[in-house]
């Protein structure tokens, strides 16, 4: 052991080096050395407090030899402070490669059995003599044994009335008081070293998430805007369903009156649903009314409203007997088709030349519905963009048409898959076919 000067001199250097020191794991390296200085230790193990597996995991270890040219720097240095700046300053990868410190390394395992073992015996908070032929825990031995200790020194690391630590020291001094200040300021310091490295990876976390932290704070300020409006729609639709109920008996019944009644209920019925779904999906409500359908029918249907937004789109329809009918609400699935109908139309940037082309079979307990267009696909990186609520590459809109067509194709327990294909973009929807609910017969 050095004497109590060295000591001393050395305690003064450890402070000076604990409060510049800003990484955690260059601390371990150049803290540690002077601890071998300090005591004449021949092999020193540090075991670090890990929150997350709560055990104890061994970081680093040194043996005498491995520090024999920074023992040299001490004794050449001359003003004090000047051995606290080498350390704070010197490259810690040759003390890092050494063997004893690879097999340490290799000894942080995931956390387990053996090492909450060397938790339980240590746990205290003094300095404590150990020897391996006194512990019962065989896994422990082993450990002590790996590393060529037969008797230690336990050398708890606290800060704040808990534990962040502890060394193992080999061999047993007689005098301990010393190593106090040492433990003491040492658990001090990783405890802030760790607290900082928690502050500053949250604030990478943060920086990270930013972008997705504004874009659901919009979302949920849209969203808010978005139930506002469409309730008071609601409420101003059922006042005009109702006196257009009541308008109807006043109007001379002919041909064409009749036709432009019927339709203008329809499309009153079919806003009213509309905003209906869009309070459904801002509650994320799960009710549907479910029904058996005529596929035809309904794609028909989608395509003749498809068609007022552009009349030159060709569409082909390829629809399976087998798949004919499903079992589905029938209003959200012909909004599920419009809206991709009207995503595919709007995205082709060309006058004339569109085409829409509609294919479904049965499959493995699915009815399968592909739509695929020629309007030139999406970039690979935004395929699963494009179904998040208010994502848009338009400079219109508000992106929430394909949003909606999830949500409600994950009520009817189906799964959508958007590709590119081709120069054109390919929607895939799967729908369950629920047991005793599609008649062998409907389908034939």
């Amino acid at each position: 052991m050095h004497n109590n000067s060295n000591i001393k001199n050395l305690l003064y250097e450890f402070s000076i080096l604990l409060s510049k020191e800003t990484d955690l794991r260059h601390l371990y390296f150049s803290a540690l050395p002077i601890l071998l200085l300090a005591f004449d230790f021949e092999k020193i193990v540090l075991f670090k407090y890990s929150k997350r597996k709560l055990c104890f995991d061994p970081k680093i270890g040194l043996e005498k030899e491995s520090v024999s040219y920074i023992k040299e720097m001490w004794e050449k240095s001359q003003n004090i402070g000047s051995f606290a700046n080498y350390l704070l300053n010197f490259d810690i990868t040759e003390l890092y490669e050494t063997d004893f410190n690879k097999k340490i390394r290799m000894m942080n395992i995931p956390c387990n059995e053996i090492t909450r073992s060397i938790l339980n015996p240590f746990i205290i908070k003094e300095i404590k003599n150990i020897k391996i032929n006194e512990l019962k825990n065989r896994h422990v031995t082993h450990i002590l044994k790996q590393m060529r200790i037969e008797e230690a020194l336990y050398i708890p690391l606290c800060a704040k009335n808990s534990t962040v630590g502890f060394i193992l020291a080999s061999p047993i001094i007689e005098n301990k008081q010393e190593l106090l200040s040492f433990s003491a300021m040492l658990g001090l310091c990783m405890d802030s070293l760790i607290s900082l490295k928690t502050i500053t990876n949250l604030e990478k976390f943060i920086e990270s998430n930013k972008e997705e932290f504004i874009h659901k704070q919009k979302l949920y300020e849209i969203g808010k805007t978005a139930s506002t409006i469409t309730h008071e729609t609601k409420n101003s639709l059922v006042g005009i369903i109702g006196l257009f109920q009541k308008l109807k008996s006043f109007v001379e019944k002919t041909e064409k009156s009749t036709k432009y009644i019927n339709i203008i209920e329809s499309e009153l019925s079919k806003l009213y649903r509309f905003t209906l779904d869009i309070n459904k999906y801002s509650r994320n409500s799960s009710a549907t009314y479910k029904e058996f359908v005529n596929l035809n029918e309904l794609v028909d249907k989608a395509i003749e409203m498809a068609t007022t937004i552009n009349s030159d789109f060709v569409f082909s329809v390829c629809i399976d007997k087998k798949a004919s009918t499903i079992y589905a609400d029938k209003g959200q699935l012909e909004q599920v088709l419009i809206n991709i109908f009207k995503n595919s139309i709007e995205a082709y940037n060309k006058k004339a030349g569109g085409t829409i082309k509609v294919i479904a079979r049965k499959e493995d307990g699915f009815i399968v519905i592909k739509i695929r267009d020629n309007s030139g696909g999406v970039k690979e990186d935004k395929l699963k963009e494009i179904v998040k609520p208010f994502y848009t590459t338009k400079t219109y809109g508000t992106g929430l048409g394909l949003s909606i067509v999830g949500e409600i194709i994950k009520e009817h327990n189906g799964i959508m898959e958007f590709s590119n294909i081709n120069n054109g973009l390919e929607c895939t929807i799967k729908l369950p076919i629920p047991k005793n609910k599609i008649p062998e017969d409907k389908n034939e």
